[in-house]
């Protein structure tokens, strides 16, 4: 008997673990540095899949700058944001699909500081982050 409700406990556990959605990672280099990401698969959809050659751009850089300016805006203590660099990228493993990577200096108090965004064409900001530097 025992048996068969620890055989239960593990199929009910199995199907619990494998319903989960796993992130997608996006993993770039900006600055000499590598900058993460983490996506809900529910956000790579058909409103940010692009086709370079066939179509326009779906979300223009314009657009993307000015989504991080309103997030930006919305954040009290990042005050004389400025965006330091740009790029077009494609969304590894997932042919179509393209984001925006954004790198905006910020003040925070009196020190000046990086900070890097994900911009989906579907509009969608994601804050990322730089891995740290390793210890040599």
């Amino acid at each position: 008997m025992i048996n068969k409700l620890i055989a239960l406990f593990f199929v009910l556990l199995s199907q619990n673990v494998f319903a989960y959605n796993f992130p997608v990672e996006i993993s770039e280099y900006m600055d000499n540095g590598k900058v993460d990401a983490y996506i809900n698969k529910s956000d790579v959809n058909d409103e940010s899949k692009w086709s370079p050659f066939e179509a326009s751009v779906p979300l223009s850089v314009n657009d993307a700058i000015n989504k991080v300016k309103d997030l930006l805006a919305s954040k009290k203590t990042l005050t004389e944001s400025s965006i330091i660099a740009i790029e077009l990228k494609q969304i590894p493993h997932h042919k179509n699909y393209w984001h925006y990577l954004l790198k905006v200096e910020s003040t925070i108090g009196h020190k000046r500081q990086n900070h890097f965004y994900v911009v989906l064409m579907s509009g969608k900001v994601i804050a990322a982050f730089k891995e740290p530097d390793s210890i040599k």
